[in-house]
């Protein structure tokens, strides 16, 4: 696994074979990184999405995990776009600033909620 993998199980101590990182891809050289990890057993069959703020990433819930598998089926953390080990925005549009992302925040967070959107009909599609 990668070292972002490797450190979330040490730090969660979440069973290897629960928690896969994944990437979508959103063409244009664009992807977002995620986590998916599989809850305990008798976990209420339910999934949650973990994300982060500004200027950071899914490592930011590894306190968190542990106790989300123990009562949730499923959960996800996802890096949003320009974050972490998801890819930078540059090919997204114009009037991009420097860090990748749009100059305002109202078109930042539009394309955070296109992408998640993109990104939550892309699981839909492979159940």
């Amino acid at each position: 696994g990668t070292a972002m993998q490797e450190a979330l199980l040490l730090g969660v101590g979440i069973l290897k074979s629960r928690l896969l990182q994944e990437r979508l891809d959103l063409g244009n050289h664009q992807f977002v990184n995620y986590v998916r990890i599989h809850g305990d057993e008798g976990a209420a069959q339910m999934s949650v999405l973990a994300m982060h703020g500004f200027g950071t990433g899914l490592a930011v819930w590894a306190s968190t995990l542990k106790a989300l598998s123990q009562a949730c089926s499923h959960i996800y953390a996802v890096d949003l776009p320009g974050h972490a080990l998801s890819s930078e925005t540059t090919a997204i549009g114009s009037g991009i600033g420097k860090l990748g992302l749009p100059p305002n925040v109202e078109d930042t967070e539009l394309l955070y909620l296109n992408v998640l959107e993109k990104w939550r009909e892309t699981l839909c599609e492979r159940r």
